[in-house]
């Protein structure tokens, strides 16, 4: 529910890139209150009343979604490297395929023109120093002591490791 609430936060954000999870997630949800908002014009009696396919609380639900939809849509197509105008393809029988192929692809590494990768927006262009207690440089005499820092990359997966991890195995000098 975090996700939906997300993208309506941005509700028409159209800059900027959404995760597989955000988008997915979005969609599922509208999904589940779509059919919700059928059965609810279904039990009134009023399921194809405006303009022969829709009900009054299904229309209006998905036209309050209409533009965060296409707004998540096109972040989600900025994730994978291509403009928020391949969108237009859902209409066309066999290229809907395809879109759904692109909204399905993974994410960019790093960064690309419309920002960092929302995987890893903690870090620099995929790789970024963690700052630590065990950064510091201790002063002790004339023999100065000056720790590894943590290094992660994108998707959180430790390349250099930091004291912490150190600690849990055991090594005392890397």
């Amino acid at each position: 529910m975090r996700w939906y609430l997300r993208v309506l936060r941005h509700y028409a954000d159209f800059s900027g890139r959404a995760r597989r999870t955000e988008y997915w997630l979005f969609t599922l949800v509208s999904l589940v209150i779509s059919i919700g908002t059928f059965m609810v014009d279904h039990l009134l009696g009023m399921e194809k009343t405006i303009a022969g396919q829709y009900g009054p609380a299904t229309l209006v639900y998905l036209l309050a979604v209409l533009v965060p939809t296409l707004a998540v849509g096109a972040r989600r197509l900025h994730d994978t490297g291509r403009r928020g105008w391949w969108q237009l393809m859902w209409p066309i029988p066999v290229l809907n395929i395809a879109l759904l192929l692109m909204l399905c692809g993974v994410s960019r590494p790093g960064t690309n023109r419309w920002g960092p990768n929302p995987l890893c927006a903690h870090t620099t262009e995929g790789a970024a120093r963690t700052p630590t207690r065990a950064d510091e440089t201790p002063d002790w005499g004339s023999t100065q002591i000056r720790r590894k820092p943590a290094i992660r990359v994108c998707c959180g997966w430790s390349v250099v490791c930091g004291s912490r991890l150190r600690a849990l195995v055991g090594v005392r000098n890397w």
